[in-house]
């Protein structure tokens, strides 16, 4: 799912200091290339869970556990809600890669259903659970999962497996628009001064 670009972060830090208009331009074609697969993801959520009995908050999970916060519940309009995209900067990750648009889900039931299964398909087998067999229950109740090996979920990763490339597509030719833009916007008051 992760594109590299080279330079993207430069261009879009030279924009912002001097050409506004033109970083005001580009946030705008960035989040117009993000809104179809955020709004895609939402409508993967599905309004009831069935086979997640205990999920769905019809029993007492905060009384069993030892957490300051409780489980969260399966609720699918918080999910859709928590479905966003942010263009803010990014610490370089290990690898010293950031982004420049990210797709997330900010609710801790929508984490959750996305990516239960990416690392234990079966269930973590360091469970503490009293049913042995509740992980690989919860993960075939949730849904297939999309992507590839640990880039892989339900809805997010959905989305843009099935936008098939034109989120991105739209990016790299908005980024390539602007840089274009801002460097003939460059050569122009360079003729100028010479003259």
């Amino acid at each position: 799912m992760p594109v590299e670009l080279k330079g993207a972060l430069n261009l879009r830090k030279a924009l912002r200091l001097h050409a506004p208009d033109l970083a005001k331009e580009l946030n705008t074609e960035l989040r117009a290339a993000a809104r179809p697969v955020v709004k895609a993801a939402k409508g993967y959520v599905r309004s009831d869970i069935a086979g997640l009995y205990n999920w769905t908050g019809r029993s007492s999970l905060e009384s069993r556990t030892t957490r300051k916060e409780p489980f969260p519940q399966y609720d699918p309009i918080v999910i859709k809600k928590g479905i966003t995209f942010s263009m803010a900067k990014q610490k370089p990750n290990n690898r010293g890669f950031s982004s420049i648009l990210t797709i997330f889900n900010k609710s801790r039931a929508g984490a959750i259903y996305e990516t239960a299964g990416r690392k234990h398909p079966s269930g973590d087998p360091r469970s503490q659970s009293n049913n042995p067999g509740a992980g690989r229950h919860f993960i075939s109740a949730a849904g297939p999962m999309y992507g590839r090996k640990l880039d892989r979920g339900r809805l997010i990763f959905r989305a843009v497996e099935e936008d098939r490339g034109k989120m991105i597509v739209a990016i790299i030719k908005a980024l390539d628009k602007a840089n274009v833009d801002f460097h003939n916007r460059i050569d122009y008051f360079n003729d100028r001064m010479a003259a």
